[in-house]
């Protein structure tokens, strides 16, 4: 069981390494509800946004992405693109990875207060 932890453990710290730096954001835009963008956004302080944030592309005082992850929307025949082969394979494990972590840690933190976690 130790040794199933370290490899899945090993595995999500590689996704990790080969997806872009973080933290990162994310804004809806254009007129489809499911219109969006993914990417390392800052402010104008350059302080980094993490979540959903709003950028206006040639305003200076406000948000603006950095760098890209994901966007979607339509190119010709293209439906959304992805930057980064890393960055695809860090989301689309991130909906099992989570959720995974977070039953490690609570299993952790059972084990120290001495009760056995179910």
């Amino acid at each position: 069981m130790k040794q199933e932890i370290q490899d899945r453990l090993a595995q999500i710290k590689k996704r990790v390494q080969e997806a872009t730096y973080g933290p990162w954001a994310w804004e809806a835009y254009g007129e489809k509800e499911n219109a969006f963008h993914i990417g390392v956004a800052m402010d104008k302080h350059e302080n980094f946004i993490e979540g959903k944030t709003e950028t206006e592309r040639y305003d200076p005082d406000t948000n603006i992405f950095v760098e890209d992850i994901l966007w979607h929307h339509d190119i010709g025949d293209r439906d959304g693109a992805t930057v980064n082969y890393g960055d695809a394979d860090f989301i689309t494990h991130a909906r099992t990875d989570i959720p995974w972590l977070v039953e490690l840690i609570e299993k952790l933190l059972a084990s120290a207060n001495g009760k056995e976690s179910t």
